[in-house]
């Protein structure tokens, strides 16, 4: 066995790999949404508005929505501005619908960690000055963050809430709570879900049990 300086030198190590560990977790939240920024279009969400391919006129109705970069180039009384991550890239736009209960953007991620905090964020901007949208997400049903975006147009604005994991698995839902005929148009960007995995008191009990195979195996060497 080794001597008691031996085995203080051996839980020193255990706390310094344990703290580290934990501390990276922490540090790097990983993103659960897949395609957030609308960079590889309409893909990989789902939406109870019906979705029209970018072209001009394409969203003078209600409840209808695309993936493109410019507002203007699909309402004729939408304005000029670019998307939220780079003002070069793609957002989804939408004309508002008159029913506050349809889902304007849906996504079910997995592989969370039970008892972890989670962040659900999501930018928005008016793309017309009437009745702005009022943004309101959910996760599992349950309402984390609710907020009228600015009527300034192109004012990219942030709605972000916290959830703790009961699941494994989570259903990410936004709403617009507005339903208003004219007006009520906007576009969201760089929708996230971000946590850890696994949880840091994970990854510290994984960094103990390593060490502790790794002296067993000393052990058996040395005999």
């Amino acid at each position: 066995m080794p001597p008691l300086g031996g085995w203080e030198k051996i839980m020193k190590r255990i706390i310094i790999i344990a703290s580290a560990l934990a501390w990276a977790s922490s540090s790097f939240a990983v993103d659960f949404v897949s395609n957030g920024a609308f960079e590889s279009e309409n893909v990989l969400f789902s939406s109870d508005y019906s979705y029209f391919a970018p072209n001009m006129g394409s969203l003078t109705s209600a409840s209808t929505y695309t993936v493109d970069n410019n507002p203007v180039d699909n309402h004729p009384s939408w304005a000029v501005f670019g998307d939220h991550t780079s003002s070069l890239g793609l957002m989804f736009l939408a004309n508002g619908a008159g029913d506050a209960s349809k889902e304007v953007w849906s996504q079910t991620v997995s592989g969370l960690s039970v008892g972890a905090t989670y962040t659900f964020t999501a930018y928005g901007a008016s793309v017309y000055s009437t009745s702005p949208a009022t943004i309101r997400l959910k996760v599992n049903g349950t309402t984390v963050d609710t907020k009228a975006l600015d009527a300034t147009i192109g004012s990219w604005g942030k709605i972000e809430g916290t959830w703790v994991a009961t699941t494994g698995s989570a259903t990410l839902d936004i709403y617009d709570l507005v339903t208003a005929g004219d007006g009520n148009d906007f576009a969201l960007d760089d929708i996230s879900f971000t946590g850890p995995v696994p949880e840091p008191s994970t990854l510290a009990v994984l960094a103990v049990a390593g060490l502790g195979m790794r002296l067993r195996s000393k052990r058996r060497t040395a005999a």
